[in-house]
């Protein structure tokens, strides 16, 4: 168990720096080959202008040349969607967790199951169903909403470090849906619970600098005056 968490915690607490030296490396990847680009597009434009006054083997150029912008273009796309084609990883559950009712095999209907039972404080089945939708379901539109619920629950639950696992997913596979803000504050309040306040500080620190327009900015900034004072 102690193993288990010093790795969850190790692994969370470099999150937010990985993050931003994998966001550099692909705008670095990306601004070079925007440059190339140009740098081919101009070259077609000047083929195409000496058409007329060249052999037919400027034909054979030009067509060469826009294959290879093609190219180019695709991988852009590809660098600048990356994060959104990975695929989300399940919720780890508990051996008697993994018991209980057949759930539906559309995402819908799993995500009104676990939110309802998350209305009904029924933790337990809430984890279970968005456990499969994140597993069965990762491109489904609410499934960051209910890896964030499932987190919710865990933290209600005192499962500190699998609600951090479960956040760490909305973070790494999600990073631009709606609930990362959320996801970020939770981060704070997992580790606060478990006597980290460095990280707790960090996290909540990161969400300030990065949600300025967040409607829970006020909350956050009670937040970190709170643990600040806490942990000074």
């Amino acid at each position: 168990m102690q193993a288990d968490a010093a790795a969850v915690q190790a692994q969370v607490d470099q999150m937010v720096d990985d993050q931003r030296r994998v966001r550099e490396d692909l705008k670095k990847q990306v601004d070079g080959l925007t440059e190339k680009l140009g740098a081919m597009e101009k070259s077609l434009n000047d083929a195409i202008s000496r058409l007329q006054n060249t052999s037919a083997g400027s034909g054979l150029i030009i067509e060469r040349l826009k294959g290879e912008i093609a190219t180019l273009k695709g991988e852009i796309e590809t660098f600048k969607h990356k994060s959104a084609q990975d695929k989300a990883s399940p919720i780890p559950l508990k051996p008697d967790e993994a018991k209980g009712p057949a759930l539906a095999d559309n995402p819908a209907d799993l995500y009104r199951y676990g939110y309802q039972a998350k209305v009904n404080s029924d933790c337990k089945e809430a984890i279970r169903a968005f456990s499969k939708l994140a597993r069965d379901f990762p491109e489904y539109e609410r499934t960051d909403n209910g890896l964030a619920l499932a987190a919710d629950c865990q933290f209600a639950q005192k499962e500190y470090y699998a609600s951090l696992r479960t956040l760490k997913v909305i973070t790494e596979k999600y990073p631009k849906g709606d609930k990362v803000d959320d996801a970020y504050i939770l981060m704070h309040d997992n580790f606060l619970a478990l006597g980290q306040c460095e990280p707790a500080l960090s996290f909540l620190e990161t969400f300030i600098d990065q949600f300025p327009s967040s409607n829970r900015m006020a909350e956050a900034r009670k937040k970190l005056k709170s643990t600040r004072k806490k942990c000074g």
